[in-house]
């Protein structure tokens, strides 16, 4: 299964003003918390991050050049609440990072800790 998304990016949003104020970037960890919240909407639960199996940042993603980037997000169920998930962080001309995670029910992961 696999949904796409459209993202704006708000060059004035605070978490790029200490990374970094002269040239900001998005940090590598707030793309991947998009990809998690954006899976969360996908099934409709809350989700946690169990297991990040390979993450390849590609290219830096600079919202001052750079003000929408897309998620492709493909997605299997391995059991009733954990999902083998697949993120493609792009914009039409530039690959900016590939994940993939093992999303859980964040009840569950909570319940086994």
């Amino acid at each position: 299964t696999e949904a796409a998304f459209a993202l704006r990016l708000n060059r004035a949003h605070p978490i790029l003003a200490g990374h970094f104020p002269e040239q900001p970037i998005v940090p590598g960890a707030v793309l991947t918390q998009i990809a998690c919240n954006l899976f969360s909407q996908i099934v409709q639960q809350k989700m946690t991050l169990t297991s990040a199996k390979n993450i390849k940042f590609l290219n830096i993603v600079f919202p001052d050049s750079c003000t929408e980037i897309k998620y492709n997000i493909r997605y299997e169920k391995l059991d009733t609440q954990c999902y083998n998930v697949t993120c493609h962080i792009h914009n039409d001309a530039v690959q900016f990072a590939k994940l993939s995670l093992v999303m859980q029910n964040e009840k569950t992961a909570d319940e086994q800790r």
